[in-house]
């Protein structure tokens, strides 16, 4: 899906894209497919362990759990 979405924004005369993943399921050579059509980067939640790991949902989750949700 990220792979198609990037060919579609190439068309569309995108000059830098970076993908966005809240959950990533970044399966084999996930990753590297994403990079090899000129991905900038992609940055994604820690709800799964992985390099592109880098925003925290930690606070999301422990405001939720002191409000009681």
């Amino acid at each position: 899906t990220i792979i198609e979405a990037t060919r579609i924004l190439r068309r569309q005369r995108a000059h830098k894209i970076y993908a966005a993943c809240t959950h990533p399921v970044l399966a084999g050579d996930a990753l590297q497919k994403i990079l090899k059509v000129d991905v900038q980067a992609v940055i994604a939640t820690d709800t799964i362990e992985h390099r592109t790991s880098v925003v925290s949902v930690a606070p999301l989750i422990a405001g939720a759990i002191h409000q009681g949700f």
